[in-house]
């Protein structure tokens, strides 16, 4: 959706997020769709993070981390009906540095 431009509202990226993570494996379940399950568990999410494991590329550099950041918070958002705070831990040296998602896509840009 990102790359082709077909989308027209940040809302429609959470929902193809959702639509693509609602599965359920278990042993019983092989990929069952449970929408409700999925809104249950995101609805106690306040906080997004993911790891900077590469000092090669910055975040803007790789479109896993935009599919990530963009399809889980807005798919959080809108089961909540409120933000979620948004950061990065950067592991590329010795001590991990974390900081908000916005410092990380400034220096990348």
């Amino acid at each position: 959706m990102i790359e082709d431009g077909s989308w027209t509202d940040e809302v429609e990226l959470g929902n193809m997020y959702k639509h693509h993570v609602q599965h359920v494996y278990s042993k019983s379940r092989r990929g069952e769709s449970f929408p409700d399950l999925y809104d249950i568990h995101m609805e106690t999410t306040n906080i997004v993070s993911q790891l900077k494991a590469s000092h090669e590329y910055e975040i803007t550099d790789i479109d896993n981390y935009y599919n990530f950041f963009g399809g889980l918070t807005k798919s959080i958002e809108k089961a909540k009906g409120a933000r979620v705070e948004i950061y990065i831990t950067d592991t590329t040296q010795q001590t991990p540095h974390t900081e908000d998602v916005k410092y990380a896509i400034n220096r990348g840009v």
